[in-house]
């Protein structure tokens, strides 16, 4: 089976932007076996600690090469916002092409708008992450707040959304 994937993806373009869990370390991580196991070239532009708040992800697009026609982006974060507990914000009407970038979903549909304009050809996918074992049950209740309005916008921008967070599939 892995064959068969592997077939369809080679020679895939791919721009990876995110936190920790995508920019993993020596540029393994999830990017770094899609690359070994799929034949997919990647970019990952990726850095630790980053936010959807702030423009913390929104600023790695700077480090996107340029020229590069990309068949998709691949973005994953929200594990920094919910251990800063930020407060969450809200999906934009539709038409809006400014955000409260002071909120995650503010970030991540700045993110969305950005990407969807700058790559159109690329397919746009959002990994929201797992839940971590460890976390409380006000944290849980960030997560609660967060998923319903990440999965929103990603519907409103037409992203692909790999929801971990409840185990579900794209």
């Amino acid at each position: 089976q892995n064959e068969q994937y592997s077939s369809m993806a080679a020679g895939l373009t791919g721009l990876y932007l995110g936190d920790s869990i995508s920019e993993a370390s020596n540029y393994k991580g999830w990017p770094g076996e899609m690359a070994e196991h799929y034949g997919i070239n990647g970019y990952n532009v990726s850095v630790g600690g980053r936010t959807l708040a702030n423009d913390g992800i929104y600023s790695e697009l700077a480090n996107a090469p340029s020229g590069v026609e990309f068949d998709f982006v691949m973005l994953n974060g929200g594990v920094n916002d919910f251990w800063s507990a930020v407060t969450v914000g809200n999906v934009t009407a539709e038409g809006t092409t400014t955000f409260d970038t002071t909120t995650p979903i503010g970030g991540l549909e700045k993110l969305f708008y950005t990407i969807t304009s700058r790559y159109p050809n690329a397919e746009v996918f959002y990994i929201l992450n797992y839940v971590p074992a460890w976390s409380t049950f006000q944290k849980n209740a960030w997560l609660n707040e967060f998923v319903p309005q990440a999965k929103e916008a990603c519907q409103k921008w037409g992203v692909h959304c790999l929801d971990l967070v409840n185990n579900a599939d794209f």
